[in-house]
C-alpha cells in the first residue's frame, strides 16, 4: 500500500465525519484530501464512500474496511510519536491485551503486581474483541494476551490458565439473591439483558438454553459486552448471564448467584506462535497466573 496519506484521510473521515474536519485534523486542503482519498480507492479497488452534494456517506465496502483495518488506520498517526519515544525511550516495551472481562480480575491486578517488580519495564496495555485480540496476536502486535479459549487461530500458542463458571447476576434485591443456586429454566422466566448474537460468551448462554431445553421469554436489551449488562442490571432492568470473572467487578453492587447444572468456560494466556518471548513476558505471565490464583475461582 502506497498511498498512506489516502488511509489516514480514511480513517479520519470515518472518525470525524466530515472532509473538511479531516482536512482541518491533517492541515491540508479539502481538494488535496479528496484527490489522495480517490487514489486510495484506486488503489484498493474499493469505493469507500458515496458522494453527493459533496458530501461523503460510507458505503458497505467502506464501512467493512474500516471494521477490518481500524487499528492499523489508526495507529498511523501515531508513527512519529512512535519513533520520537524510541530516541527517547528505548527500553523493550512489552505489549499486553486483555478480553474485557478478563481486565480488572486478572490483567490489571497482574500488570500492575509486575511494574512494581518490574519499574524499568514499560507496559502498552489494550482492550478488545476477542475477534480482534486474537487476529492481533496472530499478527505479533501484542506479546502475550489473556482471552477465553480455544482460539481459532492455528498461529497462536496457548496456555490455559482458568476455568470460571457460568454464573447469574442479578440486583441485590432480587428475589433470586436470596437463592443459593438458579437453573437455566428459573432464569428464562426472567427479564434477561444479554450479549449480543454471534458473540463468544452468547454462543456459550444460547448452548446452556438449548441443553436445558428452554428459551428466554424477554430479552428487551442486546448489547456487545457483559460489563454493559451488568450496569443494566445494576439499575434495576433485568438479570444477566457470565462467567463468575465479572463478578469480581460488581462484588459490591450486584450478586452472583451459581447456575445448575454447572457450565464453565476457558481463559488461558495466548502467544504469537514461534516468536520467542522475552524475560520480561515470562516475568508478566507468571504473574498472571499469580493472580488467577488469589482468585481461588470456585
Amino acid at each position: 500500500m502506497k498511498n498512506l496519506k489516502g488511509l489516514q484521510a480514511f480513517a479520519h473521515i470515518m472518525n470525524l465525519g466530515t472532509l473538511a474536519a479531516a482536512a482541518k485534523r491533517m492541515h491540508s486542503s479539502e481538494s488535496a484530501l479528496s484527490r489522495q482519498l480517490a487514489l486510495c480507492e484506486q488503489e484498493l479497488g474499493l469505493t469507500l464512500f458515496s458522494r453527493d452534494n459533496r458530501s461523503l456517506t460510507p458505503t458497505k465496502e467502506g464501512k467493512a474496511f474500516y471494521n477490518e483495518a481500524e487499528r492499523i488506520l489508526l495507529s498511523l498517526e501515531q508513527i512519529p510519536n512512535i519513533a520520537r519515544g524510541i530516541k527517547k525511550e528505548p527500553l523493550q516495551r512489552i505489549r499486553v491485551v486483555s478480553t474485557h472481562r478478563s481486565a480488572a480480575p486478572i490483567a490489571i491486578p497482574a500488570v500492575e503486581q509486575f511494574s512494581l517488580s518490574h519499574p524499568e519495564a514499560r507496559v502498552s496495555f489494550e482492550t478488545h474483541q476477542i475477534k480482534f485480540l486474537e487476529r492481533w496476536i496472530a499478527s505479533n502486535q501484542f506479546d502475550i494476551g489473556i482471552s477465553n479459549l480455544p482460539t481459532q487461530h492455528h498461529d497462536i500458542d496457548y496456555e490455559p490458565i482458568c476455568q470460571a463458571k457460568m454464573v447469574a447476576m442479578v440486583p441485590t434485591d432480587h428475589p433470586l439473591a436470596q437463592r443459593s443456586e438458579v437453573s437455566m429454566q428459573d432464569l428464562a422466566k426472567e427479564t434477561l439483558i444479554l450479549p449480543s448474537a454471534g458473540t463468544a460468551i452468547r454462543e456459550i448462554i444460547d448452548t446452556m438454553f438449548e441443553e436445558q431445553t428452554c428459551s428466554p421469554l424477554q430479552i428487551p436489551i442486546q448489547v456487545n459486552q457483559v460489563l454493559t449488562a451488568c450496569l443494566f442490571i445494576k439499575n434495576g432492568l433485568g438479570v444477566t448471564i457470565c462467567d463468575e470473572l465479572i463478578s469480581y467487578t460488581f462484588l459490591t453492587t450486584l450478586k452472583k448467584v451459581p447456575i445448575t447444572p454447572y457450565y464453565t468456560t476457558t481463559f488461558g494466556l495466548l502467544f504469537p506462535k514461534d516468536v520467542k518471548r522475552s524475560d520480561q513476558t515470562h516475568a508478566l505471565a507468571q504473574h498472571i497466573r499469580q493472580q488467577v490464583d488469589s482468585l481461588k475461582l470456585t
